[in-house]
């Protein structure tokens, strides 16, 4: 994206300070716990990978979207992230 990346535009759409009226989800081809981390910590509701299957991708969309999750996290190294699931 030019001028921001996904998390600086995050951090702008859903982070401190702004309205909670948008939610993000993340969609990236980076399997790294530091851009999990980052992701949320910007004030995403949820993190999957591009390679998710789209029946993954939709459900992690509308969990995210009717606020049934905290956050749809998809790679397996966010496992320690989400307690609620057992994998």
């Amino acid at each position: 994206m030019p001028g921001l990346d996904g998390i600086a535009a995050t951090r702008l759409i859903a982070g401190p300070g702004a309205p909670r009226t948008s939610r993000v989800v993340m969609l990236t081809t980076y399997d790294l716990d530091e851009y999990v981390y980052d992701a949320l910590e910007a004030g995403a509701s949820g993190f999957l990978l591009k390679d998710v299957a789209p029946e993954e991708l939709i459900r992690g969309v509308c969990e995210c979207c009717c606020e049934l999750r905290d956050a749809p996290i998809l790679p397996p190294i966010a496992a320690p992230l989400n307690p609620c699931e057992t994998h």
